[in-house]
């Protein structure tokens, strides 16, 4: 009787807790299925919460960039207000006009070397501000160190501008400033031209007319060789040849002067002459 009794308590020790699990209805597989679920959602939650974090820290770096902007635009609004009236160039008076331009592209453009092309191209850019407000201007060329009659021998370009009706004041680009005539009065002689398009057919012109001369320069000094031959030589057979040699540079060289001429003759009208 004693283990029967002890078989039955264990049996009723166990019972309980198989009931327990019958009775909560909920089978093992669903219950998995819901925690697995939950873990996911949690994972999920984790993930929102550093994409947040991450998109917290890229709108505070925004934010800082956006305040740097801003500061920088405060700074170039500050430096744009103090460079109006430096760079305001209209003055009270055509000759403060005038006056502010010139130093302005002084200011702002170099001149490396004396030469006739490159102060006609800075002539021609003043001219055009200057036309830009409405200013007449005239682009000279000649000389402004000594008198000469023929604009073949012009070796600068310069301004003319037109401060009241019928009066010029001259001015030197590639040194930003102005110069009245009783500072040096070859400024207000020479020729000009009435637009840069005159004075860009002039440059061109006078290159070829450059070339040419080299050219009829380089033929006589091979003429006056063969003349020199034929001076010299004894041989009447030598003579004849280098006669004939003679005869044809002869030639070549009048048709350049004819050539030279015509040219010579254009780029005279291509400027009126101003001053006496």
């Amino acid at each position: 009787m004693r283990k029967v009794l002890i078989s039955l308590i264990a049996v009723l020790f166990v019972a309980p807790v198989l009931l327990a699990g019958c009775q909560s209805g909920i089978a093992r597989d669903t219950y998995d299925n819901v925690v697995s679920q939950l873990n996911n959602a949690q994972n999920t939650i984790t993930q929102l919460q550093e994409q947040i974090d991450d998109l917290e820290e890229t709108k505070e770096a925004a934010e800082q960039d956006l305040e740097v902007a801003w500061a920088t635009i405060d700074d170039l609004q500050v430096q744009i207000s103090g460079m109006t009236g430096q760079y305001d160039l209209t003055g009270d008076t055509v000759l403060e006009t005038v006056t502010n331009i010139i130093e302005f592209y002084h200011d702002t453009h170099a001149y490396s070397k004396p030469d006739l092309f490159v102060c006609s191209d800075m002539a021609s850019e003043v001219w055009s501000m200057l036309k830009a407000r409405g200013i007449d201007a005239r682009i000279v060329v000649g000389n402004i160190d000594v008198a000469i009659d023929d604009i073949i021998l012009s070796d600068h370009a310069w301004l003319l501008a037109e401060i009241d009706e019928g009066q010029y004041l001259a001015l030197e680009t590639t040194g930003g400033y102005v110069v009245y005539e009783d500072e040096n009065p070859l400024y207000y002689r020479g020729w000009y031209f009435d637009s840069p398009a005159d004075m860009k057919s002039y440059n061109e012109l006078i290159k070829e007319y450059n070339v040419r001369v080299e050219i009829a320069n380089d033929l006589i000094a091979r003429d006056n060789q063969v003349v020199d031959q034929y001076n010299q030589s004894t041989n009447s057979s030598e003579r004849a040849k280098l006669e004939a040699v003679h005869e044809m540079l002869e030639e070549i060289i009048l048709a350049h002067e004819a050539e030279l001429y015509t040219i010579g003759d254009i780029i005279s009208g291509l400027a009126s002459r101003c001053g006496t």
